[in-house]
């Protein structure tokens, strides 16, 4: 009698521990959690199964004997993915277009540093812009590992190309080719837009034909990284304003023209509105204003060139309360180097002048300067080197 108290005793204090360890309606040791998917099972809308090392929520009632596998977007959408995974986008594949894809991954969560790169295999064309909006996006990539495009429409709802918005971040647009029109439906194009405090990375992806190429607004960050480029760009390469950030950390070389005395781009690198553009040793030809910063923006072009041969152009350009640091940079052919106006600061020690009669080198305006010391090659300057001019501005040299 004793000993079989003492072993009720044991199993009920037993059971007690495994309660206050695992707590109650805990599955036996070795069951998966959700479920391992099965061909067997029935699924409900709702349902989760884990396949593949990722976790599977159902969208469509499955009953036994008809249940497809969690790689099939119209029966299946990701709910958790646990270690990095690349999908295949494209034609002849489960995903065959960003729409379809975007829709399976977009209520996923990723987990810890796990990494979801969508892989376009195929080119592509959108008639919409193209929002990148998720809850985990800085976890998620766009790439293609084979060289595909994506063409946006010639229309105003595909006048910009990929959006970020809201204080979303996502992890990068990768080696893509992104073509689009000027001024499509009579509006503005812009390839890449980050604003209201997004955060993107771009590296090696070509832009065509776009009024503006890569454009960050209202308190927003783009890096940019190696193998980027724009070309047949009509208002800017590059645009940061309201407050934004555009970090260049790889060289830029773009040019708002082909060929000689063709019709220059307005602007190749452009921060306005207290805005932010670093744009150290990259190089700009053929456009209105090579580098510019206004409306108390702020520019670093250290090392930056610029080239607007026969064209009526302006290397580096501080306007309404902007500054430039372009300490060693260099122009060649401008009609004025370096212009700084209505109270505008360009620093720009050790910087180098390639110009001809009649192009002005250093013009400074309206209680501005300029800091050219060291500089070499410019010898024409508005008002006269080191001497205050009746309004205000100064040119060190």
């Amino acid at each position: 009698m004793i000993k079989r108290c003492l072993t009720i005793r044991l199993r009920v204090l037993y059971a007690v521990l495994c309660l206050l360890a695992f707590g109650p309606g805990t599955k036996a040791f070795g069951q998966a959690n959700p479920p391992l998917w099965s061909a067997s099972s029935t699924y409900k809308i709702g349902d989760l199964a884990q396949y593949a090392n990722e976790t599977y929520r159902a969208i469509t009632a499955m009953p036994a004997g008809k249940v497809q596998v969690p790689a099939n977007p119209s029966y299946w959408e990701m709910n958790e993915v646990r270690v990095s995974d690349t999908l295949s986008v494209g034609a002849q594949q489960q995903l065959p277009n960003l729409a379809t894809a975007w829709k399976y991954i977009l209520n996923a969560r990723i987990d810890g540093s796990a990494v979801l790169a969508l892989n376009l295999i195929s080119n592509e064309t959108l008639t919409t812009s193209f929002n990148l909006d998720h809850p985990c996006g800085s976890a998620i990539q766009l790439t293609t590992s084979n060289g595909a495009s994506v063409t946006f429409g010639s229309s105003a709802a595909s006048s910009t190309g990929f959006v970020l918005d809201s204080g979303h971040s996502f992890g990068g647009i990768f080696n893509l080719t992104l073509n689009g029109s000027v001024e499509v439906g009579g509006t503005p194009s812009v390839a890449v837009l980050v604003s209201t405090g997004g955060n993107m990375k771009l590296m090696g992806i070509t832009i065509n034909n776009f009024d503006t190429g890569i454009q960050a607004q209202d308190n927003s960050t783009i890096i940019i990284g190696s193998g980027v480029a724009t070309n047949g760009f009509d208002f800017a390469a590059v645009y940061s304003l309201n407050h934004s950030l555009i970090d260049i950390q790889s060289p830029m070389n773009i040019a708002g023209a082909t060929s000689f005395n063709t019709p220059q781009s307005q602007y190749g690198f452009y921060a306005s509105g207290n805005a932010t553009l670093e744009a150290n040793s990259c190089a700009c030809r053929f456009c209105g204003a090579c580098y510019i910063a206004d409306k108390g923006a702020h520019m670093e072009a250290a090392s930056a060139t610029a080239t607007n041969e026969g064209i009526d152009g302006v290397g580096f350009l501080a306007n309404t309360g902007g500054t430039i640091e372009a300490t060693g940079s260099g122009v060649t052919l401008c009609r004025t180097g370096y212009l700084s106006e209505y109270k505008s600061l360009i620093n720009a020690p050790n910087c180098k002048c390639n110009d001809t009669s009649p192009d002005t080198d250093f013009v400074a305006s309206i209680s501005s300067l300029i800091n050219a010391s060291g500089q070499t090659g410019g010898t024409q300057f508005s008002p006269p080197k080191n001497t205050q001019s009746t309004d205000g501005s100064y040119i060190v040299d």
